[in-house]
């Protein structure tokens, strides 16, 4: 399933326009967004909204005007991975503005999903040293 994650005018990653998310669950699109775009206040994601993708296509943002003139930034596709415990991974090889991060999350709880996302943030940043 696609997740639309949404800009507003300020304060946020870009001004308008909207990411892209491809994951199976809502808890794991937003583990993969919140890994390149981590929370400002704990708990909350760095963009006006999310949207799944029918709620997105029935949006005025979908035309022709996109969200504040601005489309898509940024797509993040997921790959199903292999099992870990009978949990399915999720690979996500993310293309953003500033370069390539690949992620592996599995599907487990919502605060689980945060610590995993928060780890993968900082091994990837480590990594980079």
């Amino acid at each position: 399933m696609k997740y639309y994650f949404t800009y507003g005018t300020d304060g946020q990653p870009f001004v308008g326009g909207w990411t892209e998310v491809e994951a199976p669950t809502v808890n794991l699109a937003c583990a993969a967004f919140r890994a390149v775009h981590p929370d400002k206040e704990p708990g909350i994601l760095n963009c006006s909204s999310a949207y799944t993708e029918e709620s997105f296509l029935g949006s005025c943002m979908a035309g022709p005007d996109g969200n504040f003139r601005k489309f898509c930034h940024e797509r993040r596709p997921s790959r199903r991975g292999v099992s870990r415990n009978g949990v399915l991974a999720e690979k996500f090889h993310i293309l953003t503005s500033t370069g390539a991060l690949n992620l592996q999350l599995f599907d487990c709880k919502y605060e689980d999903v945060r610590k995993a996302a928060v780890l993968q943030t900082l091994e990837a940043i480590f990594s980079k040293h």
